[in-house]
C-alpha cells in the first residue's frame, strides 16, 4: 500500500463542516497520524447556489486550522531521510532560510525523531552538509567555498537570530577544512594541507564562539564543539568541560555521544577501555529514557567509526550488554533499520539463537545498507539455520 505525503501547497480533497476547501500550508508526523496547517480558500471559488453562498462569494475568509489526517505515517526511515534533504536543499538552493531555520526549531524544541529513533535535527544538518558536497564537487576548492560562503552570510546577515544559518556556516568552514585535507589516513595528507585545515577549523571555532549567545540552544553547535576538540586534541579536563555544557544542553542527543566516543577511539589517541567506560556511563546516565540502549548504540556507532565487522574481536564490546541494549532500542523504536542491525549484530557475536529469531521477524524486508559487506546476510543465514559462518 502507497501512503502520500501531502506537499506544500497542495489542495486537500477534504472540506470542513461549512465546505471550504482546504489548502495545505506544511504537514509532519506525530503518534501515527498526518497533521497539517491549512489555509480556508476563497469562498468565490465555490459555485455553490443559495443566498448566502452568493453573499460570501466575493469574501476572502482566511482560516488557518490545525487538523488530523487520519492515515498511518510509514515512511521508512531512508524515506524520512530524503524527504528532508530534499526540503533543506531546495530550500537552500532557492534561498528560503527561513524554512530551514523554522524546520530546525521545530525539531529542536519538539525533539522529533525518526522511526529509528534519530533526532530529525542530525538529519537537517547532514542535509546541509549535502547542499554544500553539491555546491563544491568538481569544482576547484577556493572559488566554490567562497561562492558557499557568500550564500551563508547571506543567510546570517538575513536571520541572525537563526542557530541553524550560523551553524550552517560552521559547517562549511569545517567542509572546506577537510576537503583541502583530504578524508584519507593521516600519513596520506600532503605536507602543505596541514596548515590551511588547522586554520579552517580555528577559524569555525572562533565563530561558534562568536554566536555562542545564539547557536549553542542548539545541541548541534555542542556536537560541532566536541568534533573540534578532538581534531585540536583538546586536552581531558578542556574535553570533559565541554561534553558536560553539551550533556546540560540535551542530554538525549545521540549526536553528543557519538562525538565523544570519537574522543575515545584508539585510532584518536584513545583506547578500547576507555570507549568500554564511557558506553557503560553513556547507558547509565541515559537509563531513565532509553534503558540500556545507549551501551548498543555506542558500540553500533564505534563499529562504524572505527571497528567495522570486528567489533566484537578488536574492541572490549560484551555482547550480553548490547543485546539487552539493542532490545530496548527495538521496544522504543521497532523500526526495520534496528532490527536490521540488531540482527547484523547478533550475527557478528556469533548468536545463533537470536540470529535465527532476527531474520526470522525481519523477513523480505532485508536492508543492505544495515548489512554492509557483500555476502554477510547469507553467512548470517548460514549461522541461523546451522550454527556456522
Amino acid at each position: 500500500m502507497t501512503h502520500k505525503l501531502f506537499l506544500r501547497g497542495e489542495v486537500l480533497a477534504l472540506h470542513t463542516a461549512d465546505c471550504f476547501p482546504m489548502a495545505i500550508l506544511d504537514c509532519w508526523c506525530d503518534d501515527g497520524c498526518v497533521f497539517c496547517f491549512s489555509v480556508a480558500l476563497p469562498l468565490h471559488h465555490i459555485h455553490t447556489p443559495g443566498s448566502a453562498m452568493r453573499l460570501f462569494r466575493s469574501t476572502i475568509l482566511v482560516l488557518i486550522t490545525l487538523f488530523s489526517i487520519h492515515r498511518p505515517c510509514l515512511a521508512s526511515e531512508a524515506e524520512e531521510h530524503a524527504n528532508i534533504t530534499a526540503l533543506v536543499v531546495d530550500a537552500f538552493a532557492q534561498e528560503r532560510f527561513a524554512d530551514i531555520t523554522n524546520l530546525a526549531e521545530r525539531y529542536r524544541l519538539e525533539k522529533s525523531r525518526t522511526e529509528s529513533g534519530l533526532w530529525k535535527l542530525t538529519v537537517l544538518y547532514g542535509a546541509i552538509d549535502v547542499t554544500i558536497f553539491k555546491a563544491s564537487k568538481g569544482r576547484e576548492i577556493a572559488p566554490a567555498y567562497r561562492a558557499i560562503g557568500e550564500k551563508m552570510k547571506r543567510w546570517t546577515k538575513l536571520e541572525p537570530k537563526s542557530p541553524a544559518a550560523h551553524l550552517a556556516y560552521a559547517q562549511s568552514l569545517n567542509a572546506q577544512a577537510w576537503d583541502i585535507r583530504g578524508r584519507g589516513y593521516a600519513f596520506r595528507v600532503k605536507p602543505e594541507s596541514w596548515a590551511p585545515f588547522h586554520a579552517l577549523i580555528e577559524e569555525a571555532r572562533l565563530y561558534l564562539e562568536q554566536t555562542k549567545a545564539v547557536a549553542a540552544v542548539d545541541p548541534h553547535w555542542h556536537e560541532m564543539m566536541l568534533e573540534i576538540a578532538r581534531i585540536q586534541s583538546w586536552d581531558d579536563k578542556r574535553f570533559g568541560a565541554a561534553f558536560d555544557a553539551a550533556v546540560a544542553r540535551e542530554p538525549l542527543f545521540y549526536q553528543t555521544w557519538f562525538a565523544a566516543v570519537d574522543y575515545f577511539l584508539p585510532k584518536w589517541r584513545g583506547n578500547v577501555e576507555d570507549v568500554e567506560l564511557f558506553a557503560q556511563f553513556a547507558a547509565g546516565k541515559t537509563a531513565a529514557t532509553e534503558g540500556t540502549g545507549m551501551y548498543a548504540r555506542i558500540y553500533w556507532y564505534a563499529s562504524q567509526s572505527q571497528f567495522g565487522d570486528d567489533i566484537f574481536q578488536d574492541s572490549l564490546a560484551k555482547w550480553p550488554k548490547m543485546k539487552a541494549g539493542f532490545d530496548d532500542v527495538v521496544a522504543r523504536y521497532p523500526d526495520d533499520w534496528n532490527y536490521n542491525n540488531y540482527g547484523k549484530f547478533a550475527c557478528l557475536a556469533g548468536d545463533q539463537n537470536k540470529t535465527h529469531e532476527l531474520l526470522a521477524k525481519i523477513g523480505n524486508r532485508v536492508l543492505d545498507d544495515a548489512w554492509g559487506k557483500s555476502g554477510l546476510i547469507d553467512k548470517c543465514r548460514k549461522l541461523a539455520s546451522s550454527g556456522a559462518l
